[in-house]
């Protein structure tokens, strides 16, 4: 989960957990900075895969151990 928090502190969010699973982590990323907009989120712990947003609307984000973004898909 190391990866997610440094990616929320790089991109000042606030980080709301809804709930986790051995696999995975979800819930709400607070954008604080930005009127405190908030989006979905759901992130894969061992493939460091990070979900933002609704599904019909998805950006995924591959980040490296230090939390920045390797690629997107």
């Amino acid at each position: 989960m190391k990866p997610l928090i440094f990616w929320c502190r790089w991109n000042e969010t606030k980080l709301l957990l809804h709930g986790r699973n051995p696999a995975s982590v979800w819930g709400v990323m607070k954008y604080w900075k930005e009127n405190d907009r908030t989006v979905k989120f759901s992130f894969q712990l061992k493939e460091r895969i990070l979900t933002l947003g609704e599904p019909d609307n998805q950006i995924i984000l591959h980040l490296d151990e230090m939390g920045t973004l390797i690629k997107d898909e």
